[in-house]
């Protein structure tokens, strides 16, 4: 039995250091901007809500190593004109 994983994780899992490319208040903005980053080549981008936030926050990918994070943080900032950061974990 395969198990399908929810659009939405009030908890991040994967790796640690999340690149964020978005916080919306509006959850229709968020999917829209998960869509446009999956269309650009990210298969990995969500929409995470993290405890008792108001926010629609979009996760294009999750790392255990910040390096690789900020590499991606760049990649998106210089070829997809995406404003993005890492939220350091741990």
């Amino acid at each position: 039995k395969k198990e399908t994983k929810p659009a939405t994780s009030s908890a991040p899992t994967g790796g640690q250091h999340l690149v964020i490319a978005g916080n919306f208040t509006q959850k229709v903005n968020a999917e829209q901007r998960v869509a446009e980053l999956k269309k650009a080549g990210f298969p990995d981008a969500e929409v995470v809500n993290f405890d008792l936030s108001e926010y629609h926050t979009v996760c294009v990918g999750r790392f255990d190593d910040v390096n690789e994070a900020r590499k991606l943080v760049k990649k998106l900032k210089d070829y997809h004109k995406i404003d993005a950061y890492v939220r350091i974990g741990g």
